[in-house]
């Protein structure tokens, strides 16, 4: 449905990605890599650092916990294969993918994409400059009066044993699956990670960020990466080590 982003927050906000460095921050154990609704869950139980804090959970981040303010995805894809998920998903649900343009997807907040620059002005807008949607997620928070903002997992590299997200990786749309995986409610079968495709994928999606970060720096909104190993260079990197530290010192 059409909708203009309210400002409704203030002061600081924390974005989700899927990076797997969300792991590597919290200290969360190598053999928990999520796939069920109830190992999500139990790995949210592990960020209890930011439950109180304002929060995004970009794409199935959302699904971290009752905590997760904010569900926020680009790809239409992304709904199809969660739907179940999202549709019991009780917080604020806000997509830029175009499908969602549509009145019939009643709770769905739906963003236009613009890819013309940085942050964008119009509250009907996301920037798109990076098509990335945890990039996207710094204009959402902007839009919703966040000036302090905090991203997790955006590393723009593949984990040793390539792994690029903390959870199970998404389907692959280009196979059928086998009937074993249509048996366990599997629409598409798991890939195994293209190192030369996924590096691709990052060099376009690293392209922008120096817009949106020109931006932010305008309007003073301060942006800190919880990676020091993310190949997104223009922000401030803190560990979350560090972060806690500042706090304990205030």
């Amino acid at each position: 449905m059409k909708w203009k982003v309210p400002k409704i927050w203030k002061g600081e906000c924390w974005i989700i990605g899927g990076g797997s460095s969300v792991a590597e921050q919290f200290n969360i154990p190598d053999t928990l890599i999520p796939e069920s609704k109830e190992e999500f869950r139990a790995f949210g139980d592990y960020l209890t650092y930011i439950h109180k804090k304002r929060c995004i959970g970009v794409n199935v981040s959302a699904f971290l916990g009752d905590w997760v303010d904010v569900a926020y995805w680009g790809d239409s894809d992304t709904y199809t294969d969660y739907r179940a998920w999202f549709d019991q998903y009780a917080g604020l649900k806000i997509s830029s993918a175009g499908k969602f343009s549509d009145a019939s997807f009643k709770e769905i907040k739906h963003l236009y994409k613009s890819l013309s620059g940085g942050l964008t002005k119009r509250k009907n807008q996301v920037s798109w400059v990076c098509k990335n949607s945890g990039a996207s997620a710094i204009d959402l928070a902007h839009k919703l009066g966040a000036t302090v903002i905090y991203v997790l997992g955006i590393d723009m590299y593949l984990h040793p044993e390539k792994r690029i997200h903390w959870h199970k990786g998404y389907p692959d749309k280009t196979k059928t699956p086998t009937m074993k995986q249509l048996k366990q409610g599997k629409k598409h079968p798991r890939r195994i990670v293209s190192k030369k495709s996924q590096e691709n994928l990052f060099k376009k999606q690293l392209q922008g960020w120096s817009r949106i970060a020109k931006d932010c720096e305008a309007k003073g909104i301060k942006v800190i990466n919880v990676n020091p190993k993310s190949r997104v260079d223009v922000f401030p990197k803190m560990s979350l080590k560090e972060i806690i530290e500042s706090d304990e010192e205030v």
